[in-house]
């Protein structure tokens, strides 16, 4: 009887150090996941700390709140902070490389979108190798990933989108701009020239 009683106490011990646990080690993944939205979303980039980061348990989903609206993740934050070391350390750990907040505001933009309009070229392979949408619409304009290239005079950029199958003629929902229009609106002629002759091949 007495070996019985010594028994229920142990499991009840047992179970609540479980317990506990459980719950210290939610919270440690919360905190973790905190630290690394205030991290990439500032200007310098840490590799080292959101490998550690990571390392605890950070979720690379969650997404940072701006006035109480849901707002970047920290994939679409590395690549608007030109963060691109981090930006391969987070593809590379699993990171949701289609996944975009906040929907349909004007700063609704994927990550191949924020990279195609700043980042090298082999990031942009990276995230294309990791399954994202070369064709995806961004933001209240629907600007796919070759615009952002296009307009931004990211002419390797323009070509690695090109050959992995973006659409030349895609149209904007507001001012029907093309990637071609937005590259000659911006001057880059290189780039414009480049979107005929893909498109006199095509046609």
């Amino acid at each position: 009887m007495r070996s019985l009683s010594v028994l229920i106490i142990c499991s009840i011990f047992l179970n609540s150090s479980l317990g506990e646990s459980k719950c210290q080690s939610h919270a440690d993944r919360h905190k973790a996941t905190q630290r690394l939205l205030k991290l990439v979303e500032s200007e310098t980039e840490e590799v080292s700390t959101v490998r550690r980061l990571l390392k605890a348990g950070a979720n690379l989903e969650a997404h940072s709140l701006v006035g109480g609206v849901s707002y970047y993740t920290p994939l679409q934050w590395s690549a608007y902070r030109h963060h691109w070391e981090t930006v391969m350390l987070l593809v590379k750990r699993g990171a949701n490389v289609n996944l975009k907040v906040p929907f349909g505001d004007e700063h609704y933009y994927s990550p191949l979108a924020l990279c195609a309009r700043f980042g090298p070229s082999e990031v942009l392979k990276l995230l294309i190798a990791h399954g994202a949408k070369v064709n995806d619409q961004n933001n209240h304009h629907a600007h796919t990933p070759l615009m952002c290239a296009a307009s931004e005079g990211k002419i390797e950029n323009v070509k690695v989108l090109l050959k992995q199958g973006a659409k030349v003629n895609s149209v904007s929902w507001l001012g029907k701009a093309t990637a071609l229009s937005m590259a000659e609106e911006r001057g880059h002629t290189a780039i414009a020239r480049l979107l005929r002759c893909w498109k006199s091949r095509k046609s």
